[in-house]
């Protein structure tokens, strides 16, 4: 089986290419590749392919179990697509966390589009945001020092299903700074829809600006807070690794 790895903000993939006839890896596969000591090593899978007439995209955690929505993912998928000679941009692809509209501009300036209305809600010392997937936004000073335990066993008894965890430190009204605990995975340099979260409660709750520059352990992106129309824009890179193929 052929596979792609990309990268984006150190947030890192493997694609398979479902167009390409390659089927859909079992979930201990998955675990097994993901495993940086005896396999690839990645946060998460992607699992592209086509439904009816358009694209539609799945994303996988690195313990097997499938996410709705990937931002830095959306990236990665949108730079395969230009790699391997797609031109009709922009263009939607489908999944389960609603539609996405990618638009390459080059490989820095890659624009994510979500159409969903984002529901928040106070969620005992955070907020919970639904941008097609699950987000729990917690208020904190000093990203340095981190305690991850006492959020995830908060985090578990809120989220029984699992949520991302983001921690926000503002810096002005127009730039914050988080660190991120992705469900399934553990915490991670960057996440796209994390920032799109965080960002949209900074707008609509701490008074930040509609432009948004998320820092991240792993870089920087620029997000753009439509609330009018229910509508995120992510801004940023993605990078292309290397291509392989795994052995049955």
């Amino acid at each position: 089986m052929i596979f792609h790895k990309l990268q984006g903000l150190g947030n890192d993939f493997v694609l398979i290419d479902g167009l390409a006839s390659e089927p859909v890896p079992a979930a201990a596969q998955i675990q097994a590749w993901a495993d940086r000591r005896t396999g690839v090593g990645f946060d998460q899978l992607i699992y592209l392919n086509q439904q009816g007439d358009g694209l539609h995209y799945r994303f996988f955690n690195a313990d097997g179990s499938e996410a709705e929505q990937c931002g830095n993912g959306q990236r990665a998928l949108a730079l395969y697509l230009h790699r391997t000679g797609w031109q009709q941009w922009p263009v939607t692809v489908q999944g389960l966390g609603g539609d996405v509209v990618l638009d390459f501009k080059d490989a820095d300036h890659i624009h994510v589009t979500l159409h969903s209305q984002v529901n928040i809600e106070t969620k005992d010392i955070g907020v919970a945001a639904d941008v097609g997937n699950p987000h729990w936004i917690i208020r904190q000073n000093n990203l340095d020092e981190v305690d991850w335990s006492q959020h995830t066993e908060a985090a578990t008894l809120l989220f029984p299903k699992g949520v991302n965890i983001e921690l926000v430190q503002q810096l002005s009204d127009s730039v914050m700074k988080i660190r991120i605990h992705e469900r399934g995975v553990g915490e991670t340099q960057a996440c796209g829809s994390g920032a799109c979260a965080a960002a949209w409660v900074g707008h609509v709750l701490m008074g930040m600006s509609e432009q948004i520059e998320v820092q991240m352990p792993g870089g920087d992106l620029t997000i753009v807070c439509d609330v009018n129309h229910d509508r995120i824009t992510m801004i940023g890179p993605a990078r292309y690794v290397y291509q392989g193929e795994f052995q049955s």
